[in-house]
Order: C-alpha cells, then sequence, then structure tokens
C-alpha cells in the first residue's frame, strides 16, 4: 500500500474503531487481580502484611540497636560491682553525707 495524503490519512482513522477484547480477557484479569489482592480479614490482614523498607534504612536501624545494646549492656556490666566504700570515708559519695531522717522546716522572716 503506497503513502496516503494527510487528509486520506485523517478520514480513515476517524473511521476506524476499536475492537471491543473478548470477555474471557476481562474475566482472566478479574480473577487475577483477585488472586493477587484478596482481602485479608482481622488480625491475619497485620500477620500477612508486607513493608518495603530501603536498605540503607535498615542498615542504620540494625546499626542503631545493636550499639544502643551494647551500651545498655556496658551500663549494666558497670552496676553489677558496686564499690564497697565506707559511709565516712573521704571517698564515699556525697563526702559521707546521709539522707536525712526526719524532715523538720523552719520559716525564716525578715524585718523586709
Amino acid at each position: 500500500m503506497g503513502r496516503l495524503p494527510d487528509d486520506d490519512l485523517d478520514r480513515v482513522l476517524d473511521e476506524w474503531r476499536v475492537p471491543s477484547p473478548p470477555a474471557r480477557i476481562e474475566a482472566k484479569a478479574l480473577a487475577a487481580y483477585r488472586a493477587e489482592f484478596r482481602e485479608a480479614k482481622g488480625w491475619l490482614g497485620l500477620v500477612g502484611m508486607r513493608v518495603a523498607i530501603p536498605l540503607p534504612v535498615l542498615v542504620v536501624a540494625l546499626l542503631g540497636m545493636v550499639s544502643l545494646s551494647i551500651m545498655v549492656f556496658r551500663l549494666e556490666a558497670g552496676r553489677s560491682a558496686p564499690a564497697t566504700v565506707e559511709s565516712n570515708s573521704p571517698a564515699a559519695p556525697w563526702g559521707g553525707l546521709q539522707p536525712v531522717s526526719e524532715l523538720r522546716p523552719v520559716i525564716l522572716r525578715s524585718s523586709q
């Protein structure tokens, strides 16, 4: 077939109609959609849910959790062996001060 002038091509394109697809194609596409995106009910939807996390975010989160675990472990290891210092010695915390057994507040009033 030879080359058509633009007017003839426009006329042919205006007359041409897209054929409708067979009904089996629509049914097949609908069945594939339902199989892929079936609706989960209740808690089962949360259990089967997939969440996409970019790899760098996952790596940073894992490194953060590991470093936090190491810090907590070191803090707990330091607390497990308390130092035994006599309360009257100068190395005692707060210089050997003890908590007050009874509080007796006194209100001071000034003349001004």
